[in-house]
C-alpha cells in the first residue's frame, strides 16, 4: 500500500496505527535524519513517534498482522504473524491495555 502524494509540507510528530502492525511493517520516509519509536496511550492505542517532526514523504507497508483475539501460533505452533494491535501470549494476540 502506498498513498498517493499530496505535496502536503505538515511535520508529524505521531502517527496513530491502532488496526496495523506499521512499526514493523511499513517504512516511512523523511527528507532528513529520523527516529521512530513504538508508543501506547493509557487508552491502548498503538502510536509511532517521528523526532524530529517532519514531513513524511513516503510509506509504503507489507505483509499481513493478526487481528486482536486472532491466533498468532497454531495448534502445532506455527506462527501465523504478529498481532496488529498488541501483543501475542501463548497462542493468541492480546490487547495492549
Amino acid at each position: 500500500m502506498t498513498p498517493p502524494d499530496d505535496n502536503n509540507s505538515l511535520s508529524i510528530s505521531i502517527i496513530d496505527t491502532n488496526d496495523y502492525n506499521a512499526i514493523s511493517q511499513c517504512t516511512f520516509d523523511t527528507d532528513g535524519d529520523k527516529t521512530l519509536i513504538n508508543g501506547i496511550t493509557p487508552q491502548g492505542m498503538q502510536q509511532i513517534m517521528v523526532g524530529p517532526p517532519q514531513p513524511i514523504t513516503g510509506v509504503s507497508c507489507y505483509g499481513m498482522c493478526v487481528s486482536t483475539y486472532g491466533e498468532c501460533y497454531d495448534a502445532n505452533r506455527q506462527y501465523f504473524g504478529p498481532c496488529c494491535n498488541g501483543y501475542c501470549s501463548a497462542t493468541r494476540c492480546q490487547p495492549w491495555v
